[in-house]
């Protein structure tokens, strides 16, 4: 991602249709090699055709696992990892958890299913933040909540302005020592009514008690929980500690060092959000997050929630009583679930708030995680190099063999030329994904707001994804701000 002003019309870079060979990633180029190896020296050991024939499910299996296309990209070795994993949660039972009630938890460890357990709370003593530590692989997250103006209410001069304040923001985290990952949420859900009703509270010039317009004033209020929804927006920082050490060391190492050294880069959030259009409404504190979590498993509950947020009780407590992994979906408390990725991004030009049909789509409880991995410039700019040289050498390749180079080849080339030209001018790089996770009360209601997603996204002239046999997993990424990313 570029930190350049976005201009009225941007196109997204073509993923790179090159691989290996003959646009085989390494694995599936071992596949194949593999299988033509057994194939082709199994007829002179072992005797001609009949060689070939008892090796045959050895061969063409590497073949196949090598050259079958998975509809989501890649091919099917690519995938074998996570099928692999899936069969065997299946097989051991780990596909399905429930709270164990009754067994203590290591104290500040957080009531989440498979290997989410392993976080822990750390709690800022001074304003309450709640920091989530990861002991297995050394980070320490935060999460600050912000709301944002009007933004399609603008016009486009001030849109390219607040879009490039947000291109800003994330080079300017990206580029800082440390941080691993940047996640920016979108989380809808029904409204409890509690800021209209707050409202209707504190007003003094109220009609008369017994007055038709006051009843009827008051039973709409009511009625608002089933008819209104309320969309809040976050932005979680994940730090890497093993990066940062000598910083984490100098404030007296430990999580006390590491949190020390994680609100500098809030504060650089902190300083960029303006910018952007954004305002931050504060750090999430442990029971703000344990509203979160337990409304995001059991949103049946959103509504109580937000009326009386205390009976979601302790962060450490705030998890899912069963969950219920599925190949395509999962079920937890009141909430059946489906993860969904935005597989492919316009191929058009778009302007900034082009995902604003996905984000307000009407009667649906989502939550969109847009998460970036920034690169380190150093990494990026090798990377960069060696696809500009494998372009120039697959152009040369084609003029010595007389193929001529397809409007998508002209593409790639130019792609991979701009790309180490913005680097070389001091921009940032990204890897990037977009996770929705989808929402309702029962399976049939799952199914039709699914399919309303998926028409929003191809609104945004986008393609959508489901990710199979990784539900549970890609889930906590996608609707807890808790900066995890996916394999």
């Amino acid at each position: 991602m570029s930190s350049a002003a976005v201009s009225r019309g941007e196109i997204f870079p073509r993923r790179s249709s090159r691989g290996v060979v003959l646009g085989l990633s390494g694995p599936a180029l071992v596949c194949v090699l593999g299988g033509a190896v057994i194939a082709v020296f199994s007829m002179p050991i072992a005797g001609g055709l009949r060689g070939l024939v008892v090796t045959a499910p050895v061969w063409a299996l590497l073949l196949v696992l090598g050259l079958v296309p998975m509809g989501a990209g890649g091919k099917l070795v690519d995938w074998m990892p996570v099928g692999v994993s899936y069969v065997y949660r299946r097989v051991s039972g780990q596909h399905q958890w429930r709270r164990p009630v009754w067994r203590t938890r290591p104290a500040g460890t957080l009531a989440l299913a498979g290997s989410r357990a392993r976080l822990r709370l750390f709690l800022d003593e001074r304003d309450s933040t709640a920091f989530i530590h990861d002991p297995h692989k050394h980070t320490l997250t935060a999460t600050c909540k912000v709301t944002h103006g009007q933004f399609m209410m603008s016009d486009a001069d001030k849109q390219d302005e607040m879009a490039a304040g947000y291109a800003d923001l994330l080079a300017s985290l990206g580029q800082a020592d440390g941080v691993c990952r940047i996640q920016v949420q979108q989380r809808s859900m029904a409204d409890g009514g509690v800021g209209v009703q707050s409202h209707w509270d504190q007003w003094e010039d109220k009609a008369p008690q017994a007055s038709t317009v006051r009843r009827n004033y008051e039973a709409l209020l009511r009625r608002s929980t089933t008819a209104t929804e309320q969309h809040e927006s976050s932005i979680t920082i994940t730090l890497d500690l093993d990066a940062v050490s000598g910083a984490v060391k100098s404030y007296g190492g430990g999580l006390r060092g590491g949190a020390a050294v994680l609100r500098q880069r809030m504060r650089l959030l902190e300083d960029h959000l303006p910018a952007a259009g954004l305002t931050s409404r504060g750090w999430i504190t442990p029971s703000e997050l344990a509203v979160v979590i337990r409304t995001a498993y059991d949103p049946g509950l959103a509504v109580r929630l937000q009326r009386h947020p205390e009976e979601a009780g302790d962060l450490p407590d705030a998890g899912a009583m069963a969950v219920d992994d599925g190949w395509a979906s999962m079920h937890t408390d009141t909430g059946w679930h489906q993860v969904l990725q935005v597989g492919r991004w316009p191929r058009l030009k778009v302007v900034p708030g082009f995902l604003h049909p996905l984000v307000l789509v009407p009667g649906v409880k989502l939550s969109m995680s847009l998460i970036y991995r920034p690169i380190e410039t150093s990494k990026a700019v090798k990377d960069a190099q060696h696809d500009d040289a494998r372009e120039a050498e697959a152009r040369e390749d084609r003029r010595k063999i007389g193929r001529r180079d397809t409007i998508i080849h002209r593409r790639e080339r130019a792609q991979a030329e701009r790309h180490l030209a913005d680097l070389d001018d001091g921009h940032s790089d990204m890897d990037h994904v977009a996770l929705i996770a989808v929402s309702a009360p029962d399976r049939e209601a799952l199914d039709r707001a699914v399919e309303d997603v998926r028409s929003a996204i191809r609104r945004a002239k986008c393609t959508p994804r489901t990710l199979y046999a990784q539900q549970d997993e890609l889930f906590d990424a996608a609707a807890l701000p808790l900066g995890l990313g996916m394999r």
